[in-house]
């Protein structure tokens, strides 16, 4: 686990791939005098390690936010039994689609329906839902000075972008929700896996060949490989193996 500030009472727990190769977890905690808000919690090993270090410094986890309901975000709620957990309305329709039965889910205590905002100490937090990647998504925006971007953009833990996870049926609200990140491209970008990107010509640059990517597909009736449907892109995106879930 790395370990960076990224503003006062801002801090990013970076974790090294455990399932899927290249493919890191974040977890953001928001400090508040000696309580905690947290962004995701990760697999239930990388919660109890960020839950050990607040606790070095007497923090206690108060509330928690899950971006969206799969398992690599959300499984740290177990040993979290006590937080107040804030989610999207449409949680569980995301349980329902992609969660396996037999993975333990836990309800949000605070159903975020568009939007909410929460004020805690000096931080500003805003909850905007963004269905994309997930139906569930929720943006997650700090102090006017980031967004927490879930997994509607990948990266590596080095910072190259990785090759959407979706199927055809996903493309068109992924593409919606990408492209609509534009208008967030003011603010540093943090990913739910990987980099954190500042730059605001670089966070356009990305939005860009997510979304010519995906046009590339919903252009074509049929089946195109992952070679056609990035020719416009200005990347190599990690994964490209993933296109192939597509149909």
């Amino acid at each position: 686990m790395k370990k960076i500030e990224l503003s006062q009472g801002i801090i990013q727990y970076i974790f090294e791939p455990k399932i899927q190769q290249n493919i890191g977890n974040n977890i953001i905690a928001i400090i508040n005098d000696d309580r905690a808000v947290l962004i995701d919690t990760g697999l239930e090993e990388q919660t109890k390690e960020v839950k050990n270090d607040l606790e070095e410094s007497k923090i206690t986890i108060d509330k928690v936010i899950i971006s969206h309901f799969h398992n690599n975000h959300m499984q740290g709620l177990g040993i979290l039994p006590d937080v107040t957990v804030y989610g999207s309305s449409h949680y569980m329709q995301t349980i329902d689609l992609l969660t396996p039965q037999c993975e333990h889910y836990y309800n949000p205590t605070i159903l975020v329906d568009k939007s909410l905002t929460l004020e805690f100490g000096n931080h500003k937090i805003e909850m905007i839902q963004n269905p994309g990647h997930s139906l569930c998504t929720l943006l997650v925006k700090i102090n006017e000075e980031f967004l927490y971007v879930a997994d509607e953009m990948i990266f590596s833990n080095t910072g190259e972008p990785v090759l959407p996870r979706i199927t055809k049926n996903d493309i068109i609200n992924l593409y919606i929700s990408v492209h609509n990140l534009r208008k967030y491209s003011k603010y540093a970008f943090i990913p739910g896996h990987g980099k954190i990107i500042y730059k605001q010509s670089h966070i356009i640059e990305e939005i860009k060949n997510v979304c010519r990517y995906l046009c590339e597909i919903l252009s074509n009736d049929e089946k195109i490989t992952v070679e056609e449907a990035t020719k416009k892109c200005t990347c190599n995106f990690l994964h490209q193996e993933w296109h192939d879930n597509l149909y």
